[in-house]
């Protein structure tokens, strides 16, 4: 978070605290006044945070349009594509493992090679087609320089292995004769994974890494959960 935004973090907090003394006007109206202010490095966070404060307070409009604004200034951060990678993750990370709420990860990378001018592009539109078979509240990152990490928040495996398969199939039909290279159509791989407790972040992209291998080993264009030896 840049310095200008630290007040903005004290504000919320106030805000917050007024909400648990159960003055919702109260805290409604501090939060309402830093909508306009959010902006910059490090805002995102506390844009998802005020409106998740605002649900709380019952105010749903308010949450919503602090819930838009967390989107736009993550796509600000992110740079092209709208894409965070893992350092963004890694961030987070703390609050997601111990909130006590059930998460699931899954790496995609596509079965077909994939040139320097086709790469971009073609991962472009993978994230569009997953996003439009996910939840809003779902996170795309970018996972080195030719997958995808979904991480797929308030879910079960069982539920979580759907949302993938539907990612699957909706690759697999989209007509990709509009890129170079891809012509023939692509497939993806995923490896799929549950958070186990707390966690570390690098023991659960292992399992996902060995999910997807199993799908490449396993004929590709699948969807296969990861194991690792204890």
């Amino acid at each position: 978070m840049d310095d200008r935004n630290k007040p903005l973090l004290q504000v919320a907090m106030t805000a917050e605290a007024l909400a648990s003394q159960g003055d919702r006007a109260g805290s409604l109206a501090q939060a309402r006044a830093l909508l306009p202010q959010l902006s910059g490095a490090g805002a995102a966070p506390l844009a998802e945070r005020l409106s998740a404060l605002a649900e709380r307070c019952g105010d749903f409009e308010l949450a919503l349009r602090f819930y838009q604004a967390f989107h736009r200034l993550g796509r600000d951060e992110a740079g092209v594509g709208g894409l965070s990678d893992r350092a963004a993750l890694e961030a987070r990370w703390p609050a997601l493992a111990s909130a006590g709420k059930p998460l699931c990860v899954a790496l995609l990378e596509a079965d077909q090679a994939l040139n320097s001018e086709t790469l971009e592009p073609a991962l472009m539109q993978m994230v569009q087609l997953q996003r439009a078979q996910c939840r809003a509240h779902d996170l795309t990152l970018r996972h080195g320089p030719d997958r995808l990490l979904l991480v797929l928040l308030d879910i079960e495996l069982a539920a979580a292995r759907n949302a993938c398969e539907r990612v699957r199939r909706a690759v697999k039909a989209h007509d990709w004769s509009g890129l170079s290279a891809t012509a023939g159509g692509l497939s993806v791989s995923i490896g799929l994974t549950a958070l186990r407790g707390g966690e570390a972040l690098d023991k659960l992209l292992a399992r996902a890494e060995a999910g997807l291998q199993a799908a490449r080993r396993e004929g590709r264009n699948c969807v296969r959960a990861g194991l690792l030896a204890d």
